[in-house]
């Protein structure tokens, strides 16, 4: 029966989606020689209305806390930018060919306890655009998906706070990944 479970789950985890689904690949000299130099995100319309709705709850609950909680007081897109940024600046895409990137957010959910402990996943997907600042030219197009699974008590005990943050890093670690330098392995 254990054996049986187990071999339920090994194929379930071959489900899951990738994070990184490549339309247009960032040319080779542009990997390990971008710097990142504007973050724009762009919201489907029906989630621009429930981010505002989420950051309305949000600034009325940080409210009444002193100080504010940082980061998990600011509202999504600021957050997600400043996110973005900071993790370019950590992985050191600050020298070499001025870009722009463009996020095209299709999705964020973050469903409460009780959805997320049957099983819901934390989610952030959307598209990258890699733009030359200097030309405006595409300079690549990838699709990244975040998925965080927490099923269970015990999960939600790991799930903690700040889903929203982990998940925009998560997202950004992705993008740098695809404008680093490859990684030697």
């Amino acid at each position: 029966m254990r054996l049986l479970i187990f071999a339920a789950f090994f194929a379930l985890a071959g489900c899951a989606p990738r994070a990184i689904d490549m339309m247009q690949a960032p040319p080779a000299a542009l990997r390990g020689a971008a710097s990142v130099e504007g973050v724009e995100l762009t919201l489907r319309p029906d989630l621009q209305r429930a981010l505002a709705a989420a950051d309305a709850r949000l600034a009325e609950r940080a409210a009444g806390r002193d100080p504010p909680e940082g980061r998990a007081a600011l509202p999504f897109a600021r957050m997600f930018t400043e996110t973005v940024q900071g993790v370019a600046r950590a992985r050191r895409l600050t020298r070499g060919r001025p870009v722009r990137l463009v996020v095209e957010m299709d999705e964020l959910r973050v469903p409460g306890i009780a959805l997320s402990a049957l099983g819901r996943t934390d989610r952030l997907a959307g598209q990258v655009i890699v733009h030359d600042r200097a030309s405006d030219e595409t300079l690549a197009i990838f699709y990244v998906t975040v998925d965080n699974a927490h099923p269970g008590l015990l999960g939600q005990l790991t799930r903690g706070t700040g889903i929203r943050e982990r998940l925009a890093e998560a997202f950004a670690n992705h993008i740098a990944d695809q404008l680093s330098a490859p990684r030697r392995r």
